[in-house]
């Protein structure tokens, strides 16, 4: 009788234990999301910041979910929308359907783009919604050439990396003293968002995960990088290691 007693109260501890858990997780996504959706309503009353006009991206909550059909007129949350183009990452339909929606939503013209992510942003349906902001990339400047002089001091760490003379960025970081206490985890994942990546590189080939990866602008699973600059941030993040 004892035996069943203790077995019970191990049982009960555990439904406790995993609610909490549950609970804590819930409750910081919420935290999240509302720190995300304070962000948005601060940038709104900024004219400085340019964003197309009558469209929004809004993502719904795995519970909130409205037909992806292009350009057919549907009332989300009492707003009439079309959605333009669903940006919802997902590998295949079984995983698509388990992840929030994220949609490009274009506006019925009764609404402006401000009141409708005041209207979004109250739901509990909605994680965030934002004006479709327009965004410019800059010219690449030329590099000055790097001090070459540079020595690493009296560093335990080893590099046989011939081109190091070259990175005055690596230097400017200090990434020796990061190096000494680790050198990463495949375990840990980053995204980027830029222009691209050279996933050929042979600095980061096997290090980009081609199941996640996706070009939002040509719509496709290829994210080759045409314009030079998005491969240089994942080559710092993820390249791989030619030190001692």
């Amino acid at each position: 009788m004892w035996m069943k007693k203790f077995k019970k109260k191990i049982y009960l501890g555990l439904v406790v234990g995993v609610s909490m858990f549950g609970f804590m997780a819930h409750t910081k996504q919420v935290t999240a999301d509302t720190n995300q959706k304070e962000r948005i309503m601060s940038q709104l009353d900024d004219s400085q910041i340019e964003y197309v006009p009558n469209e929004l991206i809004v993502s719904l909550k795995a519970t909130q979910r409205i037909s992806t059909e292009k350009n057919k007129p549907q009332n989300l949350l009492g707003v009439k929308v079309m959605v333009e183009k669903d940006l919802t990452l997902r590998t295949n339909e079984s995983d698509y359907n388990k992840r929030d929606q994220v949609l490009l939503v274009k506006l019925n013209e009764e609404i402006s783009v401000e009141e409708a992510v005041r209207t979004f942003n109250a739901s509990d349906m909605v994680n965030y919604a934002e004006p479709n902001y327009v965004v410019e990339l800059e010219p690449l400047n030329d590099v000055e050439e790097p001090n070459t002089t540079d020595s690493l001091g009296n560093r335990s760490i080893i590099l046989n990396d011939p081109n190091w003379s070259k990175q005055a960025n690596l230097r400017e970081i200090s990434m020796p003293s990061a190096w000494e206490e680790t050198k990463g985890s495949k375990d840990v994942k980053v995204a980027v968002i830029d222009s691209g990546i050279d996933y050929q590189h042979e600095d980061l080939s096997g290090n980009v995960d081609e199941s996640l990866r996706y070009d939002f602008f040509d719509d496709d699973t290829d994210p080759m990088d045409t314009m030079g600059h998005g491969h240089i941030l994942p080559g710092l993040l993820v390249l791989k290691q030619t030190t001692n």
